[in-house]
């Protein structure tokens, strides 16, 4: 039998099963049958109080810095390791300084923190970072990726959004003023019931996702704009796949299909009527719908049900629920952040973890059900929780707490112990889950490229305003529609901060593809981080890469004037350049290779040139250690 006649059998026979399911939930659409939640359900960790209590033996963690780390130290020393010391102050540095703000530390900024003997030195940094206005520019990407961000709409014609800059220079300030995450959650999804213009950008949250303003039904666009702002509510506030029951009940996890249509209830009103052709990226008081929550079997609307209420998750509530009927989007915002919830905190510390650690304390940011993973450190977790909660939801605070522990602050290398005790580290916690050892990550893209721009010193700093559109390869522009990517005129906007990149979701900037940027398609809690050929060849053959090594070498001979003899002229010009791009000085064999590479031929700038390129195409160069 070929191939072709078992996959339609397979076919067929898979409609069969699931046709008694078809026709029995077109009966139910008017009278759904909603699963009762079990007790197991219940008992699930993450819909449980938070709760941290402390290790027993308090005398033996000599170790920590604060509260966060006593259980990381309790959990090594329960299988005898020891925790690791802090890393040495270049690493250090060059650490905080790329998860902080996303860029590298200048060799300036280096030899002032070498020479700096004060003991609160590191602190220093900390407090000097977060208030850098470069803070709000590294960490609103992650919320955009969480909010599926895009300059354009999606799909085959892949419209530009004129406006849409606004929501991410929204982020960005928003970020830089530390406004609390509660406030910064409630104008998202409630800003419009206000009285600032400003407030009413910030609900750009929640239509940012893909869009079709050009399809013929207009009440199916709508249909679908409102179960992508429902699940992405549940996927980044509240950390459940709610998308899973548009169509039927969660497989694993308490969410029923009513559980879905009352929570987009609460959002039914912001969405009016759309018109074809007509952009819709903010909600308007001026423009509110006056249509019925409504349950639609198998989730399609031409198979609309009965109506159903608007509330919360039955699984994080008790009994019956109602918002009063007057604004229940500030309703709902009250419920999210109220002491009884603990998914919202739970939820966004463990966002900030993955950042900082390249996993997850629960392994996906997204998605605390069954399928999710059970948490490493659930009283890490709960702690960091209720630390958010109490210090006024500040986002600026709670990741200080993390860059003070000295969790983030120890070493990822052996440093001079023993093989056999770092063999012993490995196979006691292979996976790294027990953190015996700071977690290399690679940077993402966006990092890569700013930090190319800033060691060569072409990056520009001009803050906000609409996205800027770097030149793409002819090979790129062949693909696009006529006009969709136009180079913008100035060579300093070709600069700028990645934040700022136009954000065409058909079409990513080459570094931005290799390097793993979501698309913008669905709300994305953890980038992949793949290894891939192409990173090389773009790191090495890129347009983007010859310019940066180009403009560093031209720096650091500018840097070098009155440095005599030749000798002394290339070993100062080596350790400028191994600063500028790995934030630390070669060693002496990586100075005899390089100085034996140079002197083979008279060619200096190409020789130079190419060693720049070979050291941005290191591993150390796309790790954060």
């Amino acid at each position: 039998m070929n191939h072709w006649c078992v996959t339609l059998r397979i076919r067929i026979f898979g409609m069969v099963l699931l046709l008694p399911a078809i026709l029995f939930a077109e009966e139910r659409k008017d009278s759904p049958i909603e699963p009762e939640i079990t007790q197991e359900q219940r008992d699930h960790w993450a819909y449980q109080p938070l709760s941290f209590p402390l290790p027993a033996d308090l005398s033996r963690l000599d170790w920590s810095s604060v509260p966060l780390d006593l259980w990381i130290e309790n959990a090594l020393r329960s299988v005898n390791i020891e925790p690791l010391p802090q890393a040495n102050a270049e690493t250090l540095l060059r650490r905080l300084k790329l998860d902080l703000l996303g860029l590298p530390p200048s060799p300036q900024e280096i030899e002032e923190y070498r020479s700096d003997t004060s003991p609160d030195k590191y602190e220093k940094r900390v407090d000097l970072f977060l208030a850098s206005p470069r803070y709000g520019e590294r960490w609103a990407q992650m919320w955009l990726d969480v909010a599926r961000y895009a300059d354009t709409d999606g799909f085959e014609h892949d419209h530009v959004r004129k406006e849409s800059w606004h929501y991410r220079d929204w982020v960005i300030r928003a970020l830089n003023e530390d406004i609390p995450f509660d406030q910064f959650v409630r104008m998202q999804l409630a800003g419009d019931l206000t009285d600032s213009d400003e407030n009413r950008i910030a609900t750009m949250f929640g239509l940012a996702g893909p869009d079709m303003p050009d399809i013929n039904d207009q009440e199916l666009r709508r249909h679908d704009r409102l179960n992508d702002l429902t699940s992405t509510v549940g996927n980044a506030l509240l950390g459940m796949q709610f998308h899973c029951a548009q169509c039927h009940d969660h497989v694993y996890d308490p969410i029923s299909q009513l559980d879905f249509y009352r929570l987009r209830g609460i959002f039914e009103s912001a969405i009016p009527a759309l018109r074809r052709d007509q952009p819709f990226l903010v909600f308007d008081p001026a423009k509110r719908s006056d249509s019925t929550p409504t349950f639609y079997a198998r989730g399609e609307l031409k198979s609309a049900g009965m109506e159903v209420g608007k509330a919360p998750p039955r699984i994080l509530r008790q009994g019956s629920f109602t918002f009063p009927p007057d604004k229940e989007r500030l309703h709902f915002v009250e419920w999210l952040f109220h002491e009884g919830n603990p998914l919202s905190a739970r939820v966004f510390v463990n966002r900030l973890w993955t950042q900082y650690f390249g996993q997850g304390i629960f392994p996906n940011p997204n998605d605390v059900g069954v399928m999710g993973g059970a948490p490493s450190h659930p009283e890490v977790l709960d702690w960091l929780a209720k630390q958010f909660q109490q210090n006024g939801w500040s986002m600026k605070s709670i990741q200080q707490t993390i860059v003070l522990s000295s969790t983030y602050r120890q070493s990822s290398r052996r440093d001079g112990r023993s093989l056999s005790d770092w063999n012993a580290r490995l196979q006691q916690d292979p996976n790294n889950k027990l953190l015996s050892r700071f977690p290399r990550r690679r940077m993402h893209a966006e990092v890569i490229r700013d930090s190319m721009l800033a060691a060569s010193g072409q990056i520009h700093f001009e803050m906000y305003g609409e996205g800027c559109m770097p030149p793409l390869p002819s090979e790129l522009l062949s693909t696009l529609l006529k006009g969709q990517w136009k180079a913008s005129e100035s060579p300093a906007q070709h600069s700028r901060r990645s934040i700022y990149t136009f954000a065409r979701r058909n079409l990513r900037l080459p570094i931005f593809e290799v390097f793993d940027r979501p698309d913008a398609s669905a709300s994305c809690g953890k980038r992949d981080s793949s290894t891939t050929a192409t990173q090389s060849l773009q790191m090495l053959n890129s347009e983007f890469s010859q310019s940066c090594a180009e403009s560093l070498y031209q720096k650091t001979i500018q840097s070098m004037t009155g440095i005599e003899p030749a000798e002394s002229y290339n070993h100062r010009f080596l350790e400028k350049i191994f600063v500028s791009i790995l934030s630390r000085y070669p060693k002496d064999v990586e100075s005899d290779w390089v100085h034996q590479y140079v002197s083979s031929s008279s060619n200096d700038e190409k020789l130079w040139q190419s060693v720049i390129l070979a050291l941005f195409n290191t591993n150390e160069f796309i790790t954060i250690e």
